[in-house]
């Protein structure tokens, strides 16, 4: 003989419930902070001087790889030593590059004054770079006016998500 139960409706449904309710809090914190992420990069890129880059070569392996996202903050001259890696732009097309920087050149320029009057010294800084996989230094040293900022954090890998750049997939968002 078999015995049949009858469960009295909404019987069970509890847990369903709770395991609903609970996922969409999840799916929504996790939105929200997406979503958070992206104002903030479109805040940072826009107003305040950061630079969203992919990387697209493999002069700084391993420290950077092909695909990888980095965040560059500004930075002054006097902010940056040897050993930090900086972006600046280079040649007549302005390109970014990131290297690193192995050394630095400082030119003293003195000013004569006039019947006795004071010496006046100028100092600037200009950096020699180098991608750690290259074998030489750049052609050319990074002036105060080339520097865009250095390397404040890397994201590995999140660069290399999408075909197109993250600034342009921030800027048709916004």
């Amino acid at each position: 003989m078999t015995t049949m139960t009858a469960t009295p409706p909404g019987a069970g449904t509890g847990v369903l419930r709770i395991v609903k309710v609970l996922a969409g809090g999840i799916i929504g914190i996790g939105f929200g902070l997406v979503l958070g992420a992206v104002i903030v990069g479109i805040l940072a890129t826009q107003f305040f001087g950061f630079h969203l880059v992919r990387v697209s070569s493999a002069s700084m392996e391993p420290e950077l790889s092909v695909g990888d996202l980095i965040v560059v903050r500004p930075a002054a001259q006097s902010d940056i030593a040897t050993g930090d890696i900086i972006m600046f732009t280079q040649g007549v097309d302005e390109i970014p590059t990131v290297h690193r920087v192995i050394g630095e050149n400082k030119i003293n320029t003195v000013l004569k004054g006039q019947d006795g009057a004071e010496d006046t010294t100028f100092t600037t800084k200009r950096f020699v770079t180098k991608g750690d996989a290259n074998e030489r230094p750049d052609s050319t040293e990074v002036t105060g006016d080339a520097l865009k900022g250095e390397l404040w954090f890397t994201v590995p890998g999140l660069g290399g998500t999408s075909g197109l750049p993250l600034q342009l997939i921030l800027i048709l968002i916004a």
